[in-house]
């Protein structure tokens, strides 16, 4: 059980609660996906070689070791590498911090957060990543950084706007502090989605939805979805393919998508068949 918020739990509650839960309230580590460990892997080596670039470009040798920084105001570097941020129960680990003057009539200086990445495009869980770690950053220097940057494989660096995203992390953050004062006894439901294929708790969670018989387990669920059929009083895969009814058909229309039914999927499910829920219109030609 952790007792502080890491950018890994941040990141794993936008992506889905119960897995934030598991990584913060309890000791389960799961399975990492084999994916997920390449990346790790394109990530080291795309920092080494950034951190090589700094040195060239400052003609300096930056400490390689990681380590904690506690008071920026107690450093004379304006690039350090390798910070552990730690501030009222956040902690956040940042490649590169940047020391950049400020714009505004008061002056003065401040740091701005770099993180490296070991993936060639952004993706939103690595822009919640660089806010949270400006988040961190800011509770340290009693100033929230405007900027950040990401570095991509093969060196490109793209900047991105913080202040827009900070209301956006309050609503990730908030429940965790929760979870931190008082973790409820029970983890959040399984929900499947497009992300569990390549989480640690992949299995865990697959094993528990299948012995539910869940709704999740159908494709294009979504919790809004689920709770449309709880409030109904369906809460498994069998019951909802109960309650397909075969419509007879109409005259064909041009729509050129078939709407999805989740209660035919169910039923396809239940029975092991395939369905086909439309017969498709051939077109002849004489």
């Amino acid at each position: 059980m952790h007792t502080t918020i890491t950018s890994e739990i941040v990141v794993a509650y936008s992506q889905c609660p119960r897995k934030a839960f598991l990584l913060l309230c309890t000791d389960e580590q799961g399975m990492p996906h084999e994916y997920m460990r390449m990346l790790e892997q394109q990530k080291l080596l795309n920092q080494i070689n950034y951190i090589q670039a700094l040195n060239a470009h400052n003609q300096t040798s930056f400490e390689e070791q990681s380590h904690s920084v506690t008071d920026l105001t107690q450093e004379e570097d304006n690039v350090l590498i390798k910070a552990m941020l730690k501030a009222e129960g956040l902690e956040a680990y940042c490649d590169v911090l940047t020391q950049v003057e400020s714009s505004s009539s008061l002056g003065g200086s401040s740091y701005e957060p770099t993180i490296v990445v070991g993936t060639h495009s952004l993706s939103k869980e690595q822009e919640l990543e660089l806010v949270f770690t400006g988040f961190v950053l800011g509770q340290m220097q009693k100033k929230l950084p405007v900027a950040g940057h990401i570095v991509r494989i093969g060196g490109q660096v793209d900047e991105l706007k913080l202040e827009p995203h900070y209301n956006v992390l309050k609503r990730f953050l908030d429940p965790l502090r929760e979870w931190l004062r008082a973790a409820p006894s029970d983890p959040p439901p399984v929900i499947l989605n497009r992300h569990c294929p390549s989480c640690q708790f992949r299995a865990l969670c697959t094993e528990k939805a299948e012995t539910k018989d869940d709704l999740s387990l159908l494709d294009r669920v979504t919790p809004k979805v689920m709770q449309r059929y709880h409030k109904k009083g369906i809460f498994t895969v069998t019951q909802l393919s109960y309650t397909f009814k075969p419509r007879r058909s109409r005259k064909p229309t041009k729509k050129a998508t078939t709407p999805h039914k989740l209660e035919l999927q169910a039923l396809a499910v239940r029975t092991n068949k395939i369905y086909i829920q439309e017969l498709p219109v051939l077109s002849r030609q004489w």
